[in-house]
């Protein structure tokens, strides 16, 4: 079976006056010799294209993802993984980690290496953990909630973890000068991000002063 769609024809808003556009196919493909899960073949290959339609967005091509019994498998997995993710959200159970942003120089790293490292800039990572407690890595379930319309939620809740977090900690306040949190292209793009942000400098004594927002590259690049 074959399903395919065009995406959408999207008008180049630096050549509007050139009628620009630029199409983007998504095809998702299923061989009932490569599946023994024939009853699935239909929800998995909309779950196929829903792939195939984001990877030709981000990389404005052609994109052809098959649907066989190790796809199906992953399906499976990936489900269960964003059902971690949502209760995470919902429990605002992320571990957060504080990475120090220092000069990259010689005499940064000697102060380091001597145990005495005087910091006053972070950058916030995520990571979550697994049923077993095990720390997952993002890379492990960023990705399932991307797919899954998750990103502008879960970066929202590591900004109000992180709000928690400092408002809870004041003598750390007094030493902070910048806290960087990073913030997905879906949470850039959504209208109620500010106004999140702002309710929480309502609802938490942290300095503004103090917080950095930091969009991705490809965002950027977008």
């Amino acid at each position: 079976g074959l399903l395919t769609v065009p995406l959408t024809l999207e008008k180049n808003n630096a050549e509007k006056a050139k009628d620009m556009f630029r199409p983007q196919w998504a095809v998702a493909a299923a061989h009932r010799g490569l599946t023994e899960f024939a009853e699935s073949s239909v929800p998995a290959m909309l779950a196929a294209l829903s792939q195939a339609e984001a990877r030709a967005q981000q990389f404005r091509r052609l994109e052809v993802v098959l649907v066989d019994d190790r796809f199906l498998v992953d399906q499976q997995e990936e489900a269960a993984l964003v059902e971690q993710v949502r209760r995470a959200l919902d429990a605002r159970a992320f571990l957060l980690y504080a990475q120090p942003i220092v000069p990259n120089d010689i005499q940064e790293w000697a102060r380091w290496q001597s145990g005495k490292p005087v910091v006053s800039k972070f950058e916030v990572l995520v990571r979550m953990a697994d049923a077993n407690g095990q720390v997952m890595s993002p890379a492990a379930f960023i990705p399932a909630a991307m797919r899954a319309g998750l990103m502008a939620q879960l970066d929202l809740v590591v900004v109000e973890q992180t709000f928690a977090w400092l408002a809870g900690h004041p003598y750390a306040l007094d030493q902070i000068k910048g806290c960087a949190v990073n913030l997905s292209g879906p949470t850039v793009g959504d209208s109620r991000t500010v106004e999140f942000v702002r309710g929480l400098f309502g609802r938490y004594p942290v300095p503004p002063g103090i917080l950095i927002f930091e969009i991705t590259e490809s965002m950027a690049v977008t």
